[in-house]
């Protein structure tokens, strides 16, 4: 997030900085996927207490490479992307847009009810 505010000349000095006073930022540090996810939903409906909704992806969805994601022991905080970006997969009707979206872009997710169901059953099945 800080490259992505620094290359469009916002402070980065976050939190306080203009770049954070506009948006939202999921932070990873003392949470765990399960909160993320939580807060997730809460801003892809606008309800995360700033913006609207908008999703602003500062890394492009379809440049990510699973085999990165596997190419080294356990998880660091950076792998939380790739669980990020599966959750909103499944959360959003308009999926497909997600991996058209270039950095810097405005996604809104259409939140789908019944995909997100659909998705959460299949989590339940696995164990």
């Amino acid at each position: 997030m800080a490259g992505y505010c620094h290359g469009t000349g916002w402070s980065t000095d976050w939190p306080g900085s203009a770049c954070a006073g506009r948006f939202n930022i999921l932070r990873t540090s003392g949470y765990d996927f399960c909160r993320n996810v939580e807060w997730m939903v809460c801003a892809a409906g606008g309800h995360a207490g700033v913006g609207n909704g908008d999703i602003i992806f500062t890394y492009k969805p379809s440049a990510l490479d699973i085999g990165l994601l596997n190419d080294h022991d356990g998880y660091h905080e950076n792998d939380l992307y790739y669980l990020e970006v599966c959750a909103l997969n499944e959360l959003c009707g308009n999926y497909e847009e997600i991996f058209r979206a270039e950095v810097g872009e405005t996604f809104r997710c259409r939140v789908d009810a019944e995909r997100w169901a659909a998705a959460a059953e299949d989590l339940r099945a696995f164990g």
